[in-house]
């Protein structure tokens, strides 16, 4: 009767599980839209669009104004031809794509960048990705016109740094994507070499912890008891 019940226990334990494995969907940060639905606009200040999942952004740069913002690929402003999209170089369609600001002039004060141009010059700052929760899955980022070598991406932890990939050119108005498994981690920092464009970034949570936690228990639950010799 015992047995019964445990083995009724975990198996509902283990149903959770998977429904939870199922309803974590990945969580797309396109920079058109904000995770409610609402349409971003070109030359937008980017930071709390995301925080109802728990993502706020940020960014530093050295030469000049500490902010993100959204360049508007389908009509390409800054005299900058080479965030265009579908481009010389790319055939993709990306509208909108997150810049680290080279200037944050607003002449007609509707909280928007007049004339959105990305930050030029040798290794000019970062973008930064801060997670309310601890995360751990594959993060897919895609990129736009990264012309120098040498940037990275930063998996940190409370600060620390738990994994770094390199961040290869495209080419001039290139465009390339790529998934990267990552460690747990809370915040993650796009260090630029030069100018060029995050287009998005895609984190796919990782769920398989607790669906092994209950299918473990289920097992131990299951096996038989060994009987006592005598």
């Amino acid at each position: 009767m015992k047995t019964t019940k445990l083995l009724t226990m975990l198996i509902a334990l283990l149903t959770i599980a998977m429904m939870s494995q199922k309803s974590q969907a990945a969580l797309v940060l396109d920079f058109d839209t904000d995770s409610y639905g609402n349409a971003i606009q070109a030359g937008q200040f980017i930071d709390n669009e995301y925080a109802n999942w728990g993502i706020n952004i940020s960014a530093y740069n050295q030469y000049g104004p500490d902010y993100a913002i959204t360049f508007d690929t389908a009509h390409p402003t800054g005299n900058d031809p080479d965030l265009e999209t579908p481009g010389y170089n790319n055939s993709v369609d990306l509208h909108n794509v997150l810049i680290i600001a080279d200037s944050i002039t607003d002449n007609n004060n509707d909280d928007l960048v007049d004339d959105p141009n990305d930050q030029a010059g040798s290794f000019p700052g970062y973008i930064q990705f801060d997670f309310d929760a601890d995360q751990s899955g594959d993060v897919t980022f895609s990129f736009l016109d990264i012309e120098e070598s040498g940037g990275s991406i930063s998996f940190l932890l409370d600060g620390v740094l738990q994994s770094g990939f390199s961040l290869a050119p495209n080419g001039d108005n290139g465009y390339s994507s790529f998934t990267r498994g990552a460690a747990l981690f809370d915040s993650i920092k796009v260090h630029f070499a030069g100018s060029g464009a995050l287009a998005s970034v895609t984190v796919v949570p990782e769920p398989a912890s607790m669906s092994l936690l209950a299918f473990g228990a289920l097992m131990i639950g299951m096996r038989p008891k060994r009987k006592r010799v005598a």
